[in-house]
């Protein structure tokens, strides 16, 4: 039984069959006029219920979880899930539950779709009537407790472990757009990360953390920015940057120590070992410095520029004849076969030049194996 009291009236309830439908019973409200004209406020008295029932009728409104909003936008709020759902509340009341929500909302801007949807007793109301008004809320967060969230949830997404919310683009954009705001990160989709296993080698090494994401999310996030404004790092943006580090301190010959000039007299004879300077390169330049190094245990020691066609080896390479051939010869293989590192072309490359001079050795005086690179452990 339902009573409510107030100074405008008293309602209870009442039995009555519907008019033309004497057998269909349904429950009307009666109104009287007010017991206490002059009290304030409302009163609610419910009768004849358990305290099971009570409990199971709290659970319909937000305002009985004691839950804290992590955030609070103009489209509603943001909470965390209600046990292990995520449920949506309208104004606070239950319309709907969702297993794997990564959190829970309260849409507080009703829009038509919703009021449409609504039935009496705000029940069963479909993802599709709600989705768009989530969405909304979701694009509007920048909080750090949502931008957190999301974010680890996005790595979880080419596992196949992300929450639904980050099966939207828009949704995955926004965490993209968060989370290089907050942390020094590096977007590629698996086929980028399967075909230029260098470039996500040195992004690791100057401490860049790798977050695979889909090829659906590739185009949206390429040349877009954080919400720093800052260009949001995708492995195209990642190679751009990494190109515009190297700085050259250029070095000429006639500069070099005696020593360094009798390791840099060998250069025609290390050439030769790959048929000569490919028609590419239009010159092997030295350089003091070539870039600042982000991670000690990596130190750059030369480089392929196709830009200006200069394969750069660093003045350090020339304190020892076997190092300098090494990454002088590895330059020209890229150079030559537009190969990049750690992959089965270049490494086919390698072979390739190495077992051919099995036969033709030319007095480089090197007694071990050559070594060399990009860069150096």
């Amino acid at each position: 039984m339902v009573t409510l009291r107030s100074r405008h009236g008293d309602i209870g309830l009442s039995r009555v069959s519907k008019h033309a439908f004497e057998d269909i019973v349904t429950l009307h409200a009666t109104v009287s006029p007010p017991s206490q004209p002059h009290m304030l406020g409302t009163e609610c008295n419910l009768s004849g219920i358990t305290d099971e029932m009570m409990e199971r009728a709290k659970g319909m409104f937000l305002a009985f979880t004691r839950s804290v909003a992590l955030e609070q936008t103009r489209y509603g709020g943001v909470y965390p899930p209600i046990g292990s759902l995520g449920v949506i509340y309208v104004n606070g009341m239950k319309v709907a539950e969702e297993p794997n929500f990564l959190f829970s909302y309260d849409i507080t801007a009703v829009n038509a779709v919703i009021k449409k949807s609504l039935n009496r007793e705000r029940q069963n109301l479909g993802r599709s009537a709600y989705s768009d008004r989530v969405r909304a809320i979701l694009l509007a967060c920048s909080s750090t407790e949502v931008a957190s969230r999301l974010a680890a949830n996005l790595e979880k997404h080419a596992a196949g472990r992300a929450c639904d919310e980050l099966t939207w683009l828009d949704v995955q954009h926004h965490a993209v757009r968060i989370l290089n705001a907050s942390k020094r990160v590096v977007f590629a989709t698996p086929d980028e990360i399967a075909n230029d296993p260098n470039a996500i080698d040195s992004a690791k090494a100057q401490g860049y953390t790798l977050i695979p994401i889909p090829n659906t999310l590739s185009a949206k996030i390429h040349q877009s920015v954080d919400l720093r404004n800052a260009p949001v790092v995708d492995l195209h943006q990642f190679r751009k940057q990494e190109a515009e580090s190297y700085q050259y301190t250029w070095v000429h010959v006639s500069n070099l120590t005696p020593a360094e000039q009798a390791v840099w007299r060998y250069m025609d004879r290390i050439v030769a070992l790959i048929g000569g300077l490919p028609a590419v390169v239009l010159e092997v330049r030295i350089s003091e410095t070539l870039r600042a190094e982000h991670n000690v245990s990596r130190e750059t020691v030369g480089c392929w520029d196709p830009t200006n066609g200069w394969v750069i080896v660093k003045r350090s390479q020339l304190r020892s004849l076997r190092d300098f051939a090494g990454v002088l010869l590895h330059e020209l293989v890229h150079a030559k076969y537009g190969a990049v590192d750690v992959t089965r072309e270049f490494e086919l490359h390698l072979t390739h030049l190495a077992g051919g001079n099995r036969s033709r050795p030319v007095g480089l005086g090197l007694t071990g194996e050559a070594c060399g690179g990009h860069s150096r452990a």
